[in-house]
């Protein structure tokens, strides 16, 4: 979102005009073996420069309205990964994060 906004949004801007973009979901134990993993005192948890999503990506969640596209886009085994949620029903930062974090548990239990 800040990137179509050109700047941070604003709390209104999260609650009423929100975007949400993919979000990815990894397995924190398998990052920290990650050879590039580093600590930076600002990030929890970072790996530098780039990171393999086929090997690390446990599920990445994306409005309903990327389906198409990420799916064409991707390979099947990054697609067998991935979510959609209707954007239309979770239209604030929170339902979204609540949301997103609901489906990626339901995923991971598959």
């Amino acid at each position: 979102m800040e990137r179509s906004l050109g700047k941070t949004p604003t709390p209104e801007e999260l609650k009423y005009r929100f975007n949400p973009g993919v979000r990815f979901y990894f397995n924190y134990i398998d990052l920290v073996g990650h050879p590039r993993f580093c600590s930076d005192g600002y990030h929890y948890c970072k790996v530098k420069d780039s990171i393999d999503l086929n090997d690390y990506m446990v599920v990445a969640i994306a409005p309903e309205s990327t389906r198409v596209t990420l799916s064409k886009a991707t390979d099947l085994k990054l697609r067998n990964r991935l979510s959609f949620i209707n954007r239309d029903k979770y239209t604030d930062l929170n339902s979204w994060s609540q949301n997103a974090c609901r489906t990626a548990s339901e995923h991971k239990e598959k």
